[in-house]
């Protein structure tokens, strides 16, 4: 008996919906239909049996939230993807995922995933069924770990500007990015702050306290580019990381990490130039984010590397001096990663 989770595809381009049911047969599902309107869309769900769907947002001019409504009436996992901007999704769909078009394979294969480990095709899934969460350190969990872990994670969105971890208080919740970028900043008693390091879907944020630390953590961590993670409750990871030995190593060692990057980035505010230190910050940001286009101004730039907002934009003239980058109102595009490579001098 077939046991593929079915996925409806909801997309009004007929070449772009059979690309991406190409793409959900690849990753190892079935497509149970292509839908280009609402009012079809609409009918296909309320007499088919779904286990998850793919919904762009515009459906020959109309938005497909009523669509979404019905999904989520019958406890349908569902996933947006659109080459709208999230803002324009309604407040009862903002925790649901967003990927923005083009999909890349693996990137839509971590988001099916999710589907597989509620659908009721796969009932009766043993404990090491493999569930992929989209964050490196879920995913390099043992399947035991991870099936007591997955009940307590939330899925929640994370809008630039947000704090996730004040400094020197304790975090109520540890994060684990899968889109997005998060900056830890380093400050003192006056308020001066300097980003000492960032992170992506490839680490955490807030388990410091939980891994035993006697004092919280003097890092304050700010969403840098929206995105979404997973979230658990600090009290609730605590004792997990006691049973498990393979979250409390991956946790350990994403620490040890973070060290490490803190460190570099002593040795190149101490040592390079305004123009090297920004070149290495929009190198980690972008492998971090798992972007090339990053939504930054010049000012939020210069807070982060703690210069002045003219030593930024004559930075950042420079690397669009020698074809590194593209500089925007709010918006910097890596065009040549080797040549931003080179301008960070050894420091990335």
């Amino acid at each position: 008996m077939d046991t593929k989770p079915r996925i409806l595809v909801l997309e009004d381009n007929y070449l772009t919906a059979e690309a991406l049911c190409d793409l959900v047969r690849a990753a190892g599902y079935d497509v149970v239909g292509a839908m280009g309107d609402v009012p079809s869309a609409v009918e296909f769900v309320h007499s088919r049996e779904i286990d998850g769907a793919i919904v762009d947002i515009n459906l020959h001019g109309d938005p497909s939230f009523p669509v979404c409504e019905e999904l989520k009436r019958q406890k349908v996992p569902f996933i947006f993807l659109s080459g709208y901007h999230r803002s324009l999704i309604p407040q009862a769909f903002t925790t649901y995922r967003l990927l923005s078009k083009p999909v890349e394979q693996n990137e839509l294969k971590l988001a099916l995933a999710e589907f597989a480990a509620t659908s009721p095709a796969h009932e009766g899934a043993t404990e090491s069924t493999t569930v992929w969460l989209g964050n490196d350190l879920l995913d390099k969990l043992t399947p035991s770990t991870v099936h007591v872990l997955q009940p307590r994670l939330e899925r929640v969105v994370l809008k630039a500007g947000l704090l996730l971890q004040a400094a020197r208080r304790p975090a109520p919740h540890v994060y684990f990015p899968t889109d997005g970028l998060v900056t830890l900043f380093a400050n003192d008693k006056r308020g001066r702050r300097l980003a000492v390091g960032m992170v992506g879907r490839d680490g955490m944020v807030g388990a410091v306290e939980s891994l035993g630390s006697a004092a919280p953590s003097s890092i304050e961590a700010v969403v840098e580019l929206s995105g979404e993670a997973w979230r658990i409750d600090a009290d609730d990871l605590a004792p997990l990381l006691r049973n498990h030995l393979d979250l409390r190593a991956n946790l350990l060692g994403h620490v040890g990490s973070q060290m490490e990057e803190i460190a570099q980035t002593a040795v190149v505010t101490g040592h390079g130039t305004v123009e090297q230190r920004l070149a290495r910050w929009l190198l980690v940001a972008a492998t971090r984010a798992g972007r090339k286009q990053l939504s930054l101004t010049h000012e939020h730039l210069a807070q982060v590397l703690a210069v002045r907002r003219s030593g930024v934009t004559v930075a950042l003239h420079t690397l669009e001096g020698i074809g590194a980058i593209k500089s925007y109102r709010q918006l910097v595009d890596i065009v040549d990663r080797a040549g931003l490579q080179r301008a960070a001098n050894g420091f990335a």
